[in-house]
């Protein structure tokens, strides 16, 4: 019987260390983008601040264990994300998601949490600022005077009353008192 030489067992050594190489990469992308991400059962609450980059949400995202890798995230978003506009707002992000369904989620916008004023009919000035200041969700930008507001917001008016249209309003986590108060007025404007 003639045993193997160990020259024969190290033909195969190469050739399997050069599949491995290849393989374990193209492995570890797969994984990386395709199977399920780490999210607690009752979701996962994302926010987006205005100005926000898909850099930084990645990093978020993959600080968080959310996602195996924020590079990952980030080239499978240069080659297959054409407009990579994000939305600011809060986001509820339940499984099962994968990184790419993650970021197409995020890419499509319409999934947002979103904040509601309701403007009541008969409602002053006064007492729609006051909701708004009382409002934890609406950050103030410290304007104190009508005057200032409404220079803010690009109304020609010189008396606010009447400017606002009574409806309830949807508005992004990261709003501020001039967004809504713009929003309202642009609204009525209509």
């Amino acid at each position: 019987m003639k045993r193997n030489s160990p020259g024969g067992r190290r033909r195969w050594l190469l050739p399997l260390a050069l599949f491995l190489l290849a393989f374990l990469p193209l492995l570890w992308i797969w994984h990386g983008l395709y199977a399920r991400v780490a999210l607690p059962a009752a979701g996962y609450r994302l926010e987006i601040n205005r100005g926000s980059n898909f850099t930084q949400v990645a990093a978020k995202l993959d600080r968080d264990g959310v996602i195996p890798s924020a590079l990952l995230a980030r080239v499978w978003l240069r080659f297959n994300a054409g407009d990579t506009r994000l939305y600011p707002g809060a986001w509820m992000v339940r499984p099962p998601q994968t990184t790419v369904s993650l970021l197409r989620l995020l890419l499509a916008g319409d999934t947002r949490l979103a904040s509601r004023l309701t403007v009541i009919e008969g409602s002053t000035w006064r007492q729609l600022r006051e909701q708004i200041a009382q409002r934890p969700d609406i950050r103030s930008t410290g304007q104190a005077s009508d005057a200032e507001l409404l220079a803010a917001i690009g109304a020609d008016a010189s008396h606010p009353e009447g400017l606002f249209a009574p409806d309830t309003y949807e508005f992004g986590v990261d709003a501020t008192d001039v967004d809504v108060l713009r929003h309202l007025y642009q609204r009525q404007q209509r």
